[in-house]
């Protein structure tokens, strides 16, 4: 009987042996690591002990990015300017100009100081390279940011938006008193 037993523990074996080599009769060698253990010690890997990436640094300077709704045609330029003391010339540093396009126009303004502004514009329809009034009434579309645009004596305060550092969007829209 224990014989029988080897017998059938010897054929369970080979049975055994024959499915994992897919019938080819030799058991595959167990797979051998591409590093010995003893030539090189494992490493256990800490997240926190790997170096991370530095934040990328805070914008210091402001981008501001104009878009112009409203222009009513073609013809002449389009004027922009950041205010950042009252509405007057001097008050106005930083002042740009585009070629008018019916419908709407955008500019941008880089590399301004992050703080509070009033953004004006207006369009030269005639090329005059002036705000052209007649006593003191604008004859050419003007716009100003915030609720300023629909005040009848704007003031540097209802115009301000704050600017924050990187980019920043505004919109105004031109509007005309009287007709041109």
């Amino acid at each position: 009987m224990e014989f029988r037993a080897l017998i059938l523990i010897g054929l369970l074996v080979a049975a055994n042996a024959h499915a994992q080599t897919g019938g080819s009769g030799a058991a595959e060698p167990p797979p051998v690591p591409a590093t010995s253990p003893a030539t090189e010690p494992a490493q256990a890997t800490d997240p926190a002990a790997e170096p991370t990436p530095e934040p990328a640094p805070e914008p210091t300077v402001a981008s501001i990015h104009v878009i112009v709704e409203n222009v009513e045609s073609s013809r002449g330029t389009v004027w922009l300017a950041l205010c950042n003391v009252d509405l007057s010339v001097e008050g106005c540093p930083y002042k740009i100009n585009t070629p008018a396009v019916a419908g709407f126009v955008e500019a941008a303004f880089e590399n301004i100081p992050p703080g509070d502004y009033a953004v004006v514009g207006y369009h030269d329809v005639n090329d005059s390279n002036a705000f052209d009034k007649l006593l003191g009434v604008p004859r050419e579309p003007y716009a100003l940011s915030a609720a300023a645009a629909d005040m009848l004596v704007p003031t540097f305060e209802d115009a301000v938006v704050p600017l924050k550092a990187g980019p920043n969007d505004v919109i105004i829209r031109m509007k005309r008193l009287v007709g041109g």
